[in-house]
C-alpha cells in the first residue's frame, strides 16, 4: 500500500510540473484550448497558482531595480488572461479566431484603477462586457464549440483562481506594495517550485526554462507556514472562491498547523467552516478526513480517530462539535488528553505517537481541526480551558456574499455578474431580515449557492440547445430570467402565504418588471385546466395528443393524467403543484423536507410523484424504502462494530446504501445503449424517513446529504468506513415540524412546504366514491341473476344515493362539531374522522347491510360512531345532533 501511495503523489508530482514546464507565456483562446486539455485540473490551478507566485517575485524584483510600473504590467496581464478564460466559457473554443486575438496577441488594454471598496477594479463590469462584445461579433461567422462538462470544469476553476489573484494584484497596486514583504503579499497562500530538497527564502522564477530535470518540489507558503506539496490527489478540479475573509482563515488555520495545534473554526451554520478547510488542505495537497463529532460516543471512538490521523498524515476535520455541556465529562477528558498527546508529539517532531502504553508510527503532516456553532445550544459558545490552549481559534462569521457571487457568475461565463451577483445577495440579506422568521426558511450561503448553481445549469443548458448568438444585451435579460427562474424554484415551494407577497415585493423592488414575467404565471399549456376526474380513455388520448400537436405535454398535464390513472387519488390543482414542485427539486437536489402538519397529504404527494415518473420521463418508477427511526436503535440504523471481535455489522441504511450502489455498479456494466441499461441508469432510489426530525439520527447524515456530484456525498458509519452515495439516490423526510432540527441540518435540505385546505375531505371522499362504483360495477356485472335485486343498474343508483347522504353529512356535521367545540379523547383531525367514514360505510357495503331504503339511517350511524368524542356528557350530544341532521 505505502508503494502504491507513493506511486500515486510522483504521478501527480509529474503532472504538476508538466503543467508549469508547458504552460504558455500569454494565455491565447489557441494555447489554453491546448494546455487545458494536456493536463489534470489539479495539475493546472498548481502550475496557475506558481507562475502567478513567480510573476509577482519578479515584478517585485524589477520595482527593486527601478522599474516603478512593473506591477502595472502583471495586473494588465493577469486582467486579459482572464478576459481569454471568460470568453472561454461564454462561449467555447472557436477554430476561426478574429485576428487580434490570434497571431497579434492580446490586445492592449488601459492601466485599470483599484477600487479599494469593493476589492477589484473599477470598471471592470464595463471591461468584461467590451470583451464579451467583441468576442460574440466575432462568433457570428464562427463556428461555435461548446465546451463539454470535463474542459468546462477546468476553465471554470482557472477562472476562479485567476479572478482571485486578479483582485490580489489590485490590492497590491492599490497600497503601492514594493517589496514581497509586505504583509498584504506575505499573507497569501503562494505556491513556488523548488528545484533544491531545501526551501530557500528566495524569489523563484517559475519559467518553463527554468524547469531543468526531473527534480523538484512545489512549496507551499502562507505566512510564517512553509511546506512541501503533499501530492494528494484531488478530482474535479475543486476550488473554493477565496475572499478577503477566507485568506484571514487561511492565515490563522495555516498558523496552527505551523505551531502544532489545532484549529477551530466557529461562525453560524453554512458559513463555510469545513468548506475553508477541506480546501486549505487541498492548496497543500494532504488528505482532508471528515468526521461526525456525533460518532464520537466513547473513549475508545476518540482514541481510533485521533491516532488515525497522526498515523496517516491526513488533516482531520471533527464536524459540528455537540453542545461541550452534553458531552460526558469522561469524553472532554479523553479528547483533551489526546489531541494533547498528538500535539506535543508533533511539536517536539517524534517519529511515533504513544497514547496508552502503545505506539503509533507519526507522519508529521497531520493536523487536527474542529468546527463549532456558536448560539445554538448552552456551552457551545466556547471551548473549555482543557481545549482552548490546544486550539487556535479562527471566526467565520460573515462571508461576502456579493463577492462569491461575482465570482461563480463570471467564472460560469455571464458577463452580467457584477450586478446580478450583488443583487442576490442583496435580496437573501433582506429576506433574511424582513419576513417572518419560520424554523425551514433558510437564507444563508449554503442556499445561495444553490440558487446560483441551478441559474447557471439552467443557462448553461440554453446556450448548448441554442445555435444562434446573442448580443451582450439579449444574453444579460437572458442571464436574469435564468436567475429568478432559479430564485422562484428554490423559494416558492416553501414560502408562507403571508411572507409570498413580501418576497414578490422585494424581487421587484431589485429586479424590476422582469421579476413579475418570470415564474409568477404559467404558460398557456402550464394554465389549461386539469383533465376531469370522469375523463374516459378517448378523453384523455385527445388531451395528449393536443398537447404534442404544439409542443410536448406540459409536466402537470402528465402528472395529472398519472394520478388519474391510478385510480385511487384526485388529480386537484393544489395536488398536483406539488406533486411538480417536488419532481423539479428531486431533480437538482439530493434530500428535499416534506413540511406539513398531519392530513396534509405528504406520504400521498411522494408516492403520485412515484406513479407519474414513467410518463413524465419514461423511465422506470423509482424504488421506495420508509425508514422510522423513532422505531430503530442507533445501531439497527448505522449499524455497530462488535465490541469483542471488532467486526462491523450493517444497519438498515448502509444496507439500503449498499444495494443502490449495487444497482448503479450493474447499469454500468450492462451494455451501452441498450434499454435494460437506460432503464438501470435512470431508475432513481428514494429513501423516505417518516419520522420528526432529531439531531441524534439525523445530524449523522449532513455528509450524504451535501449535493449531487460534488465528491463528498457519503455515509460514516460506527467502523469509520465511508459508502459513497451514488447520484441516484434521493433523501425524502417527512415531518410537521423543525422544532428540533439544526440550522446545519435545515441548510443541507430542500423543502416544500405542504398545507392542509379548508376543505381537504372532498378529494378523499370522490376518490372512495369513484372506486366504491368501480368495484361495485365489476362484482355485480357477473351475476346474471341475483336473489336481492342487486343488478348494476341497481347499485349506481345505491352509489348515488350514498353521494348525496355523504356530501350532505358531511358538511353539517364538521361545522356542528366546529361551532359546538366537541373535544376529543386524543387529538384528530377532520380528514381521519371522514377517511374513518368511508372505511365504515365501504365494510356496511361489502357485508350487504345498507339497504336502497336504509342509505340515510346507515350513514348517520357511520357518521355518529366516525366521529365518537370522549368527553363525559359530550358524546350523547354528539350522537343527537347527527340524528338531526
Amino acid at each position: 500500500m505505502s508503494a502504491l501511495l507513493a506511486a500515486s503523489q510522483e504521478a501527480v508530482r509529474a503532472q504538476m510540473r508538466s503543467a508549469l514546464a508547458s504552460r504558455p507565456s500569454t494565455l491565447l483562446p489557441t494555447s489554453l484550448e491546448r494546455w487545458a486539455g494536456e493536463h489534470s485540473a489539479q495539475a493546472l490551478l498548481a502550475a496557475s497558482a506558481a507562475w502567478r507566485s513567480a510573476q509577482v517575485g519578479l515584478a517585485f524584483e524589477r520595482i527593486a531595480a527601478g522599474d516603478q510600473t512593473a506591477l502595472h504590467c502583471t495586473l494588465e496581464a493577469a486582467s486579459a488572461e482572464l478576459d481569454a478564460l471568460c470568453d472561454a466559457l461564454a462561449i467555447g473554443f472557436s477554430p476561426h479566431l478574429p485576428a487580434d486575438s490570434g497571431a497579434n496577441g492580446p490586445k492592449q488594454v488601459s492601466r485599470p484603477v483599484a477600487d479599494e471598496s469593493s476589492g477589484g477594479l473599477a470598471g471592470r463590469p464595463g471591461r468584461r462586457r467590451l470583451s464579451f462584445a467583441r468576442r460574440a461579433r466575432a462568433g457570428n461567422s464562427a463556428a461555435r464549440a461548446v465546451l463539454d462538462r470535463r474542459s468546462r470544469a477546468k476553465i471554470r476553476a482557472l477562472t476562479c483562481a485567476s479572478l482571485h489573484g486578479r483582485d490580489v494584484l489590485s490590492r497590491l497596486v492599490g497600497e503601492g506594495c514594493t517589496s514581497a514583504t509586505a504583509f498584504t503579499w506575505a499573507s497569501q497562500l503562494r505556491c513556488r517550485w523548488e528545484e533544491e530538497a531545501e526551501v530557500e527564502s528566495r524569489s523563484l522564477r517559475g519559467r518553463a526554462a527554468d524547469l531543468k530535470g526531473d527534480g523538484g518540489n512545489l512549496h507551499v507558503t502562507i505566512g510564517e507556514y512553509n511546506r512541501r506539496h503533499g501530492y494528494e490527489y484531488a478530482s474535479g478540479g475543486e476550488v473554493l472562491v477565496v475572499t478577503p475573509l477566507t485568506e484571514r482563515s487561511y492565515l490563522s488555520l495555516a498558523r496552527a498547523a505551523h505551531l502544532s495545534m489545532g484549529g477551530a473554526a466557529s461562525g453560524p451554520a453554512a458559513s463555510g467552516k469545513t468548506e475553508t478547510v477541506r480546501a486549505l488542505a487541498r492548496e497543500v495537497g494532504v488528505w482532508a478526513v471528515l468526521f461526525c463529532s456525533r460518532r464520537l460516543r466513547c473513549t475508545s471512538s476518540i482514541t481510533q480517530v485521533i491516532t488515525a490521523v497522526g498515523h496517516s498524515g491526513a488533516w482531520g476535520i471533527i464536524d459540528d462539535l455537540p453542545p461541550l455541556a452534553a458531552l460526558p465529562p469522561d469524553l472532554l477528558a479523553e479528547l483533551a488528553a489526546t489531541c494533547s498527546a498528538l500535539f506535543s508529539a508533533l511539536r517536539a517532531r517524534r517519529p511515533w505517537l504513544e497514547w496508552m502504553g502503545e505506539q503509533t508510527a507519526l507522519d508529521h503532516a497531520a493536523a487536527l481541526f474542529i468546527t463549532l456553532s456558536p448560539g445554538l445550544a448552552a456551552g457551545c459558545n466556547e471551548l473549555p480551558p482543557s481545549l482552548r490552549s490546544l486550539f487556535r481559534p479562527c471566526a467565520l462569521a460573515t462571508p461576502d456574499a456579493a463577492l462569491i457571487c461575482r465570482t461563480e457568475l463570471i467564472a460560469g461565463g455571464w458577463c452580467d455578474a457584477e450586478r446580478l451577483g450583488a443583487k442576490l445577495a442583496a435580496l437573501f440579506r433582506l429576506a433574511a431580515s424582513l419576513l417572518s422568521s419560520q424554523p425551514h426558511y433558510d437564507w444563508s450561503l449554503r442556499s445561495l449557492k444553490r440558487v446560483v448553481g441551478d441559474a447557471l445549469l439552467a443557462r448553461q443548458a440554453e446556450v448548448a440547445a441554442s445555435p444562434s448568438k446573442a448580443t451582450p444585451r439579449e444574453a444579460a435579460i437572458l442571464e436574469q430570467s435564468a436567475l429568478l427562474a432559479a430564485l422562484r424554484s428554490a423559494t416558492s415551494s416553501c414560502l408562507s402565504p403571508n411572507d409570498a407577497p413580501a418576497f414578490d415585493g422585494l424581487l421587484a423592488d431589485l429586479f424590476g418588471s422582469a421579476s413579475r414575467t418570470v415564474g409568477t404565471s404559467e404558460s398557456p399549456a402550464d394554465a389549461a385546466p386539469l383533465p376531469p376526474p370522469h375523463l374516459s380513455n378517448s378523453g384523455r388520448s385527445a388531451a395528449t395528443d393536443g398537447a404534442s400537436a404544439t409542443g410536448p405535454a406540459p409536466a402537470k398535464t402528465m402528472v395529472s393524467l398519472a394520478i388519474f390513472e391510478t385510480g385511487e387519488l384526485e388529480p386537484t390543482a393544489s395536488f398536483v403543484r406539488n406533486v411538480s414542485d417536488l419532481d423539479a427539486l428531486l431533480a437538482v437536489r439530493r434530500s428535499v423536507l416534506l413540511l406539513g402538519p398531519p392530513g396534509a397529504g405528504k406520504t400521498a404527494v411522494a408516492r403520485a410523484l412515484q406513479a407519474a415518473v414513467p410518463h413524465l420521463r419514461g423511465s422506470s418508477s423509482p424504488s421506495f424504502a420508509v425508514v422510522c427511526p423513532r422505531t430503530l436503535s442507533h445501531e439497527e440504523l448505522y449499524g455497530a462494530v462488535h465490541a469483542s471481535s471488532g467486526e462491523a455489522v450493517d444497519g438498515v441504511l448502509p444496507r439500503l446504501l449498499r444495494r443502490a450502489f449495487d444497482d448503479t455498479s450493474i447499469a454500468r456494466a450492462a451494455v451501452p445503449g441498450t434499454s435494460a441499461a437506460r432503464s438501470l441508469e435512470q431508475q432513481q432510489r428514494w429513501i423516505l424517513f417518516d419520522d420528526e426530525v432529531d439531531p441524534e439520527w439525523a445530524d449523522l447524515l449532513h455528509p450524504a446529504l451535501d449535493g449531487l456530484g460534488d465528491g463528498h456525498s457519503a455515509l460514516c458509519l460506527p467502523s469509520e468506513e465511508r459508502i459513497n452515495v451514488p447520484r441516484s439516490v434521493r433523501f425524502l423526510f417527512e415531518a410537521s415540524h423543525l422544532r428540533h432540527a439544526c440550522p446545519a441540518w435545515v441548510s443541507r435540505v430542500s423543502v416544500l412546504r405542504l398545507s392542509r385546505a379548508a376543505e381537504e375531505w372532498q378529494p378523499l371522499v370522490a376518490s372512495w366514491l369513484k372506486r366504491t362504483r368501480l368495484a361495485s360495477a365489476q362484482g355485480e356485472a357477473t351475476k346474471a341473476d341475483a336473489s336481492d335485486g342487486s343488478t348494476p343498474a341497481f347499485m349506481s343508483e345505491r352509489c348515488d344515493i350514498l353521494e348525496r347522504c355523504v356530501r350532505t353529512v358531511v358538511p353539517a356535521v364538521l361545522s356542528a362539531a366546529a361551532a359546538a367545540g366537541w373535544q376529543h379523547a386524543l387529538p384528530t383531525t377532520d380528514l381521519t374522522k371522514v377517511e374513518t367514514l368511508c372505511r365504515l360505510l365501504e365494510a356496511l357495503l361489502a357485508e350487504a347491510r345498507i339497504l336502497s331504503r336504509h342509505e340515510p339511517s346507515g350513514v348517520g350511524r357511520a357518521t355518529t360512531w366516525a366521529g365518537k368524542v370522549g368527553e363525559e356528557g359530550e358524546e350523547g350530544k354528539g350522537d343527537v345532533r347527527v340524528s338531526q341532521i
